[in-house]
Order: structure tokens, then sequence, then C-alpha cells
């Protein structure tokens, strides 16, 4: 109902958690891949989206992108091979849809800010926050990715978190080099203060 109100020049819808909130995220995805991958599988998990967009997520079965046109991954396909899960949050298999936002909430006691984003508006992701959008139009996205001095505790644990996928994850790289970062803004400053007690 809240969606249907907010269209127009709406085209994207977002989900953030709380970056605090990524281990109960975390556990509740893999207990949802287990649930898929359960013999005789029944699950209950409902392939719908909010309204109907579409989103683009990385497919478990070979690592490409693909668009699903109903806006949501088969969550109850079976691949003929099955790929393992190395991290619920960071392989991007999941959309955590309105099912399982009213699961999540109810058995883990988290839920996302929603907001939408329209044309023209930037979205700022806070540091270690994981994040899922619905384009509900045609959109580009066009992303930067950037680290604060107030970010870098959790940075550096995103970090740890790469280093600890395979190297051919996708996400196995250090792309930001958050450490390099730091060495260089600590360089810097003892640079200044030197110059300063001199």
């Amino acid at each position: 109902e809240w969606l249907a109100k907010q269209r127009g020049a709406v085209g994207a819808l977002w989900h953030i958690w709380r970056a605090e909130d990524a281990p109960k995220l975390r556990s509740f995805l893999t207990r949802i891949w287990n649930e898929m991958s359960a013999p005789d599988d029944n699950c209950s998990v409902s392939a719908d989206t909010d309204d109907g967009g579409s989103q683009h997520v990385v497919g478990a079965h070979n690592g490409g992108e693909h668009t699903n046109p109903s806006g949501c991954p088969p969550l109850n396909y079976q691949p003929a091979v099955r790929v393992p899960l190395h991290d619920a949050i960071h392989d991007q298999t999941f959309y955590v849809n309105r099912r399982l936002r009213h699961r999540l909430r109810d058995e883990e006691g988290i839920a996302p800010w929603t907001f939408v984003q329209r044309q023209g508006e930037a979205v700022f992701i806070p540091a270690g926050c994981p994040h899922q959008v619905l384009n509900l139009r045609s959109c580009i996205k066009v992303a930067q990715d950037f680290v604060s001095p107030e970010s870098i505790p959790r940075v550096l644990a995103l970090t740890e978190e790469y280093r600890a996928l395979p190297s051919t994850h996708s996400r196995s790289e250090d792309k930001l080099g958050a450490k390099a970062i730091l060495a260089h803004a600590a360089s810097h400053a003892l640079s200044e203060l030197g110059v300063v007690l001199v």
C-alpha cells in the first residue's frame, strides 16, 4: 500500500539493514538457503517482490548477473548442481522480499530502513550495512565507494570478511584498499605533527 502511494517519479526501492544487524541477517539467510536445499522441499518461501519491479541478482549457479522479470530470484528453483553458499550476504544470492522481511522481523527482531529513490537523488550507504535495491523503472546505477574516517573500523572488518571468502569469489579482493588508506592517512598525520612539533 505504502509503495503504491509512492509511484510517479520513483525509480528504485531500497532496503538497508544496520551494520550491527548483519550477523542476524546472515544467519537468517543461511537458514533460508538450507530450507531451500532440503529434500522434498515444500518451502513456503515466496518469490513475490513488493511491486513487480525488476531487480538484479548475482546468480548462485554460475556467478553471472541476471535480471528476473518477476523481480525476484526463483527461490524454489533447485539447480542440478548445487553451488555452495560461501556467505549469505556477500554472495548476493538473495532478494529479501516482503514475506522474508516479515519472517526476518518475527524471527530475528530486525527490519531494514525502507525508502524510495527518485530521479536525481543519491543514496549514501553507511559502511558495513547490508542493502538491496529493487529497480521500479529502467535505471542506470552509478556507484562510488568511499571511506570516511568514522567508518574505518567497519571497513577493516569488511576487509577481513572478504579475505575469508574463496579466492575465486568476486568479493575476495579488497577493492577499497582500506589498509593502504589507513597507512597513508597515518603517515600524513605523523608528517603534519612532525611539522608542528619542530
